[in-house]
């Protein structure tokens, strides 16, 4: 067949599909992760390298058939990501009735593709941010609810959400800009503090309200954070 068709002779009347149900799955799967350039590469595959032993029945067919897999899948990515680009999608069977050569319409269909890519990446990087900041404040304030209770560990917070200690930590460091076990320690010095500023508990009662059921423990860490032991921090409030 020629490679010149007019595809507006077909009018409004989208002929049936004509890839095979694997090709459209394989296609489907490549879109809805997101694997642009894998999904070029088996409609190449699949059928543009392919176009000369198709008829031009066939090959109006299988136009239709990508761009039914298109829609369908970026409609899923747009509704998933909140993008706005619904209107863009519902117009991509345009290209066929304007596009006069294979060639030009693989063209345009693989630039349009390559400027949904663009956003729909985006907007995956910004819910996944946004999906991370969640998790790192949720972690924070599981802290701030339950530093007093000799439990609260890394574990403990990574149980609270159902998630792996691995993915917690990493997650939390990239966020936060710090080690989840300091991010704890830190937090319960502070409340002790705080303690030893405004009571007249002592140190190993301050350490045990703070969730430390080691008080050696707590003198190293109070050290380690404050550049001073906790007596010499407790003494300079008791003269006053």
């Amino acid at each position: 067949p020629n490679s010149s068709v007019i595809f507006s002779s077909f009018g409004d009347n989208a002929p049936p599909l004509t890839l095979t149900q694997n090709d459209y799955n394989n296609c489907t799967m490549f879109l809805t992760a997101r694997k642009f350039d894998e999904f070029k590469d088996y409609i190449n595959k699949i059928f543009f390298d392919k176009i000369t032993n198709n008829s031009p029945v066939e090959i109006i067919n299988n136009l239709y058939s990508v761009i039914s897999i298109c829609k369908n899948a970026l409609s899923e990515l747009s509704k998933q990501y909140e993008t706005q680009i619904t209107k863009q999608i519902n117009t991509l069977h345009i290209l066929i009735k304007t596009s006069w050569k294979i060639s030009e319409f693989k063209e345009r269909l693989f630039q349009t593709l390559d400027e949904y890519k663009e956003v729909i990446n985006t907007s995956y990087e910004n819910s996944n941010l946004a999906k991370n900041e969640e998790i790192a404040n949720t972690t924070c304030r599981i802290v701030e609810e339950n530093y007093t209770d000799y439990n609260l560990s890394v574990t403990y917070i990574a149980e609270k959400q159902q998630l792996s200690t691995v993915y917690l930590c990493k997650i939390f460091k990239n966020v936060k800009k710090c080690q989840l076990n300091n991010y704890i320690n830190e937090f319960r010095i502070e409340k002790a503090t705080e303690l030893i500023e405004t009571t007249s508990l002592s140190i190993k009662e301050i350490s045990s309200k703070c969730g430390f059921s080691n008080t050696n423990y707590f003198y190293t860490l109070f050290k380690k954070f404050k550049k001073i032991t906790a007596m010499e921090y407790k003494s300079r409030f008791e003269k006053k």
